[in-house]
């Protein structure tokens, strides 16, 4: 069975708002809402391998050979989001961030069904064609 999880993202600088839906087959899931704190920070290896800002609230993230953690334990007042920063800086960690909670809290471990995501992702105007590669912070 396919599963389709259709999901959109405000990278807000105090939350990081979500509106998500599942549908299987012919049957669509209610529209659902959650929030997610902003903080993203970058990690050491053995922090990340140690699990040290795991909880519920956290996500950690490997991309390549960077290591991040996402969320209330990523809250190092050096690394904060804030207005002026450019919401790119720290997009992908917290797209993935948020996309692998919603998995991890819906989707059982040992499922066999194919994932398609369909994501959509709300940055400011002067941000729009600002590739999310760019370089973090």
């Amino acid at each position: 069975m396919i599963m389709k999880l259709s999901i959109r993202l405000d990278l807000g600088a105090s939350l990081t708002k979500s509106a998500y839906q599942w549908v299987m087959g012919s049957h669509a899931s209610a529209p659902q809402y959650k929030t997610f704190c902003s903080a993203v920070q970058r990690i050491t290896s053995t922090e990340y391998e140690r699990g040290q800002y795991a909880d519920n609230n956290t996500s950690l993230l490997s991309i390549g050979d960077e290591y991040w953690s996402a969320g209330e334990n990523a809250r190092d007042p050096v690394t904060n989001v804030n207005l002026r920063q450019p919401k790119c800086r720290n997009a992908i960690a917290k797209i993935l961030a948020v996309v692998g909670q919603v998995i991890a809290e819906n989707v059982p471990v040992d499922s066999q069904s194919e994932l398609h995501i369909d994501l959509g992702v709300l940055l400011p105007l002067n941000e729009m064609g600002v590739p999310l590669s760019c370089p973090a912070v």
